[in-house]
């Protein structure tokens, strides 16, 4: 290579920071898809390793056979770039993979392996990069370009109907699987849309994950305070507080316990119902309550005109550390309780709403459009609507849900993705886990009934902070997971063909030309 000459500066001032180099964007995302998943103790989003293992093992429906991935071995090219570019050849290496195929037997009901094979694959040749940052392919210099995409996490949004009504929805955008909207319509209804596909309630989706009732799916959302039903309601402030409120446990009759309750969890306080609880006696009712969040931190200042306001706790608040309760729900929160929280590490707390101020309808609502009442009827319902047709029984059903969202294979966040969630919804999940949880999905519906009601902000899409770069490592990475896609496909075909396990052979299952065709497209 040519001699560098030195740089000479007159500057008066020494360089803030040295010239980065430029190409080392292609390099290191190149040299990333060849580093294995445990180096460092680190988990790669994007490398051939990552690939393999999310594909492999692959079975045959009856399980008889299971192919298993062990390692890969890229070995040293054949020629050299100069050699590639004179020829007009491509500069690429050996990419063999290294598995093994498990056969088992039922023995008196018992499945056992009964013998096990492992051999070396020839996979096709991987094009390597150069120095320059580029690829030689057929004897001519290649680059290939970064792109930008939607970065993976959740997004929301906001709409106006024609009628003026600002209606709001969210996205949940993956590194890989299933795209999950959910959108607030007029009637102020959540619905869900899973890969477009028809929309359904989003409290159907909460009974399938195991809240069946109406009450468990409204403590998801609301808390429980102690309502005194005695007064006038002349104010119209009582009588929004009062009439509509949700009960939050069984109101059972003064006069005869044994009998048929007043009221259930999650009946309506009507204006009928409020006058034969009086007429009976009843004094207070437990109705579940609204509430936001607080942050201890910003202390409020009273001034001349307003007091400053009375805020109630919503839930019992432990210590960070011991986790012993230091407040009880219903407790007001003084200055004195304020210290001591922000004392013991705690900077946020749950506040019931302000009296008078009327909870929000929407999951009400959503309740009475929702045609399901229990857990089973939610996941025959969603089945249907992913695979036409009805489920055979209730697990098959509930292991499709669970394949949809729960699983490493079929689903993917990223870490980037991991990491958007947390931050935006405020969640403490691993940042390793980069599949749903149960918890994502009920913030998700919290945050709509927080913008719903005035809290909060919505994405803008377009902004950059919500864009991420798709560097050449992930897009070969890719293009590599859709050949391997291709084989397993074949793979699962040849091995439910085969009926003689003795006569099965790797170099008859395996057909590495898909793998090599898609690196090449």
């Amino acid at each position: 290579m040519t001699e560098m000459l030195p740089v000479i500066t007159f500057s008066k001032r020494e360089g803030a920071m040295p010239m980065p180099h430029l190409l080392d964007i292609q390099t290191e995302a190149f040299k990333s898809l060849l580093v294995p998943d445990d180096v460092g103790g680190h988990r790669q989003d994007v490398s051939l390793e990552r690939v393999f293992r999310d594909l492999f093992p692959i079975s045959d429906v009856n399980n008889k056979y299971s192919l298993e991935y062990v390692s890969y071995s890229l070995g040293e090219a054949k020629y050299s770039v100069e050699e590639c570019i004179e020829r007009d050849m491509t500069y690429a290496a050996p990419l063999k993979a290294k598995l093994r195929l498990i056969i088992t037997e039922e023995v008196e009901g018992v499945r056992r392996m009964k013998d096990a094979i492992e051999k070396e694959v020839y996979l096709g040749e991987l094009p390597m990069m150069t120095p320059l940052g580029t690829f030689v392919i057929n004897g001519a210099e290649r680059v290939v370009v970064s792109q930008l995409h939607r970065s993976p996490g959740v997004v929301f949004e906001e709409d106006t109907h024609p009628n003026g009504q600002r209606l709001f929805s969210a996205r949940i955008i993956p590194f890989r699987g299933s795209w999950v909207e959910f959108t607030i319509d007029i009637h102020d209804v959540i619905y869900v849309h899973i890969d477009k596909k028809k929309k359904f309630p989003a409290t159907a989706l909460l009974r399938a994950f195991g809240y069946g009732e109406n009450a468990d799916v409204l403590r998801l959302f609301f808390a429980s305070k102690q309502l005194d039903i005695t007064g006038k309601l002349e104010g119209r402030q009582e009588r929004r507080e009062v009439v509509g409120a949700l009960l939050a446990a069984d109101v059972a009759d003064p006069e005869d316990k044994a009998g048929e309750a007043l009221g259930l969890v999650g009946d309506e306080l009507t204006t009928e119902r409020l006058n034969v609880m009086r007429h009976k006696g009843v004094k207070k009712v437990h109705v579940f309550a609204g509430y936001s969040a607080l942050d201890l931190r910003e202390d409020e200042q009273p001034t001349t005109t307003r007091e400053r306001a009375r805020h109630v706790l919503a839930f019992p608040v432990a210590d960070p550390d011991g986790g012993e309760v230091i407040a009880d729900a219903g407790d007001e929160l003084s200055d004195t309780l304020r210290k001591k929280l922000l004392k013991a590490g705690v900077h946020q707390v749950d506040v019931l709403l302000p009296a008078g101020r009327g909870e929000s309808p929407i999951i009400k609502n959503t309740l009475a459009k929702d045609p399901t009442h229990s857990e089973g009827e939610a996941l025959a319902q969603i089945y249907s609507l992913l695979r036409p047709g009805e489920a055979p029984d209730l697990e098959t059903a509930r292991q499709a849900l669970d394949r949809l969202f729960f699983n490493p294979k079929r689903y993917d966040l990223g870490r980037v993705g991991r990491y958007k969630i947390n931050q935006r919804l405020k969640l403490r999940t691993d940042p390793d886990h980069t599949v749903l949880t149960q918890e994502d999905f009920i913030a998700i519906i919290r945050y709509l009934i927080d913008l719903h009601d005035g809290r909060g902000h919505t994405d803008d899409i377009d902004h950059l902070g919500n864009r991420r770069i798709r560097s050449v490592g992930e897009l070969i990475a890719n293009q590599f997971s859709v050949g391997l896609s291709r084989m397993a496909r074949l793979v699962k075909e040849r091995m439910s063909i085969n009926s003689d396990p003795d006569k099965i052979s790797l170099d008859d299952l395996v057909n590495t030309r898909t793998v090599s065709a898609a690196i090449q497209a």
